[in-house]
């Protein structure tokens, strides 16, 4: 079986990190397939710790120097704006 290591002593799974990519793009093309048919009979905890895993990656892959907190700020910060400013 083929594992990424996400944090000390946690496991991903590549079935995990299937089931993941797939809930992913789900969002992005099928938006019409529930997410329990997508999910099966993987376990939730386990796909959102690849799902944790894959976004960490991005992030870093993103903004090395900082493994992508300035992206989650900047993020963060637009939420905040939306939020205070309603739109």
């Amino acid at each position: 079986m083929t594992v990424a290591r996400a944090t000390a002593g946690e496991t991903i799974t590549l079935g995990s990190a299937q089931t993941a990519l797939a809930l992913v793009t789900r969002l992005a093309v099928a938006l019409d397939a529930p997410r329990g048919d997508v999910l099966g009979d993987s376990d939730p905890a386990a796909v959102l710790a690849a799902m944790e895993c894959i976004a960490a990656g991005v992030l870093a892959g993103l903004q090395p120097g900082d493994r992508g907190a300035g992206v989650l700020e900047r993020i963060g910060l637009g939420l905040a704006s939306v939020q205070m400013t309603g739109e």
